[in-house]
């Protein structure tokens, strides 16, 4: 019986199996991919093999794409291409695979605007276009996709208003728009949205209040995360924000809000994380604030609160050093674009295994213990240049441990002091060294640390927010490191015989292993190569805006705000360090 059994499951199972080998990818789906092949160029051409999109005999289906099968025909039902330099315009073929539920072209370099045709993927459900160089406004129609769960198209330049056409979208859980240039109001459209639990519109150019945004009863029922940071609100915290009750997360900070803190945001259950800082806030915060059992972090720094109001939570520190190796030939170049694969850009150096590289390459993670640490170094060397990598540091216990974040001769040593408190140390010639807290756990999440890099200038930023700004003075008389070509590091070590308040606290090894991630590398930069830059005088330059880049009027203000706030160390104040007198730049406004 058991035999016959197992029969009739070979009889019933075969013929599925015929229909799936045999069965012909649909022409409209062969003709789109074909399209986009040829629009994307060679990044994808080695990998996209063969006539059939989703594999034809031998040959398997193409890299990044996933098919399904419905009736007599394949269907592509997911595209993923991302993290592999793509340059030029979005492909409108895309929008003609209709099948599709998930689009992944993130971390790329794709330029203009989405096109309204977008409207057609009515089966879509995870749309990912973030690190991208998009423009133009989002069209309404993306309003159609009323299968969206998951819309990430931060870190772009769109601009204009928010389309309240979003709030057309049921299933929608995660909405991904920070860092773009979105102006004006903020539609309190999205707080219809049911299954909402991610909005996040922060380092934009909005305004109104957040009166206006929950101004409907019953509104955002579901969200858990609210980043309306960096912008350019104005009014108080209504205490009708508490009526979010499944608020988890709510940043406010930089933005121009005023008035007193009610008590009954205490209210919110599960609130987390309050973030204040740099507004216009007054009075006191209500002592229950403090009593709240999961309040981990409120920052109030930059506002007028008054006398012995106190945040919660760790204050982080960072120490930044200005000196960066420059190339002084200024010209109008073509970078080469190194983006966001490990495997491709980076070799582990050291460690015996204890630096992996995982998810296809998504993901860096440097580990240590009793035996070793573990360290990396990036296949290139680059002269200029824009470079982004996201960090998330060792948590917990990890006292004595240091993670070194260096590009060449600027080292960024990141030690852990005490259990929870962390000092990011660099090193690097003339000890122009700048010391600041940080406005965030670095261990809690990934955060962007990024250096800009050309001819008139260096700017440090974390999480897209400038932090030091070092200009080129070599007229003056101050040096300016040049001709020399760079590789990216990092390492994980011990160092608790001085780390530690010279070394009285020791590592507790029983914590080990100490492990750092990475991901998200990003780097337009000038490749140097047998001696000679990828940059070249007759390239054009028309998406290398990072070679003239200089700080707009609310980075300068931003800037102001932390070096008066959060620098707790100069160099151009310590005599100590410079008996013979402080360094020229120091003297130079």
């Amino acid at each position: 019986m058991a035999r016959l059994s197992n029969s009739v499951c070979l009889i019933l199972i075969f013929p599925l199996l015929l229909n799936l080998a045999f069965s012909k990818t649909l022409k409209r789906d062969v003709k789109a991919l074909n399209e986009i092949k040829a629009s994307l160029g060679w990044r994808v051409v080695y990998a996209w093999v063969g006539d059939d999109p989703c594999g034809d005999g031998d040959l398997p289906p193409w890299s990044g794409v996933t098919c399904s099968t419905q009736g007599d025909y394949r269907v592509v039902t997911e595209l993923e291409v991302y993290a592999v330099s793509i340059v030029g315009p979005f492909p409108t073929a895309v929008t003609n695979l209709l099948d599709l539920t998930r689009l992944d072209l993130h971390n790329n370099k794709l330029t203009g605007p989405i096109p309204p045709q977008i409207g057609r993927l009515k089966r879509l459900k995870i749309l990912n276009l973030r690190w991208n160089k998009l423009q133009d406004a989002i069209p309404p129609e993306i309003g159609e996709l009323k299968s969206l769960t998951h819309l990430y198209l931060s870190f772009n330049n769109f601009k204009g208003e928010i389309p309240k056409e979003l709030a057309n979208l049921p299933e929608l859980r995660y909405l991904y728009l920070h860092e773009n240039r979105f102006s004006g109001r903020i539609p309190a459209e999205l707080g219809t949205l049911q299954h909402l639990r991610h909005l996040d519109v922060g380092s934009n150019h909005l305004v109104g209040t957040i009166r206006e945004l929950i101004r409907f009863e019953g509104c955002f029922p579901a969200l858990r995360n609210l980043y309306l940071n960096n912008n350019y609100l104005t009014g108080g915290v209504p205490a009708q924000l508490a009526n979010l009750s499944n608020l988890e997360i709510l940043h406010l900070s930089y933005n121009k809000m005023s008035g007193i803190i009610p008590a009954a945001l205490a209210h919110i259950p599960r609130l987390t994380h309050l973030y204040l800082d740099h507004n216009q806030f007054s009075g006191r915060i209500p002592d229950v604030f403090y009593k709240h059992s999961y309040l981990k972090e409120m920052y109030i720094e930059g506002n007028a609160f008054k006398p012995g109001v106190n945040p919660i939570g760790f204050a982080w520190f960072i120490t930044l050093c200005a000196m960066l190796p420059l190339l002084l030939c200024i010209f109008s170049s073509m970078a080469a674009i190194a983006s966001g694969n490990f495997y491709q850009d980076f070799d582990i150096t050291w460690g015996d295994g204890r630096g992996k590289i995982l998810n296809n390459g998504d993901l860096l993670t440097l580990s240590l213990d009793k035996a070793s640490g573990s360290g990396f170094q990036s296949k290139n060397e680059y002269m200029f240049g824009k470079i982004d990598m996201q960090l998330k540091l060792v948590p917990g216990n990890s006292a004595g441990t240091v993670t070194a974040y260096y590009v060449s001769f600027l080292v960024i040593e990141i030690a852990s002091k005490f259990q929870g408190l962390f000092a990011l140390v660099a090193k690097c010639k003339g000890n122009r060294e700048q010391q600041f807290y940080l406005w965030f756990d670095p261990t809690a999440d990934f955060h962007t640390y990024s250096i800009l890099w050309n001819p008139q200038r260096i700017i440090f930023s974390v999480d897209g927010t400038p932090i030091r700004e070092f200009k080129n003075l070599e007229s003056n008389g101050v040096p300016f490191p040049k001709n020399q070509p760079m590789r990216i590091y990092s390492s994980l070590w011990n160092a608790d015989d001085w780390a530690t308040r010279g070394g009285l606290v020791k590592t507790d090894w029983t914590q080990a292993p100490f492990t750092a991630s990475y991901r998200n590398f990003n780097a337009d930069a000038c490749v140097w190569s047998n001696g000679a830059s990828s940059c070249t005088s007759n390239s054009p330059s028309t998406s290398n805006t990072w070679l003239s880049q200089e700080l707009d009027t609310r980075s300068q203000e931003r800037l102001q705000w932390v070096q008066k706030n959060y620098m707790i160390y100069n160099y151009c104040t310590d005599n100590k360090r410079f008996p013979q007198g402080l360094p020229p730049e120091c003297s130079i406004s």
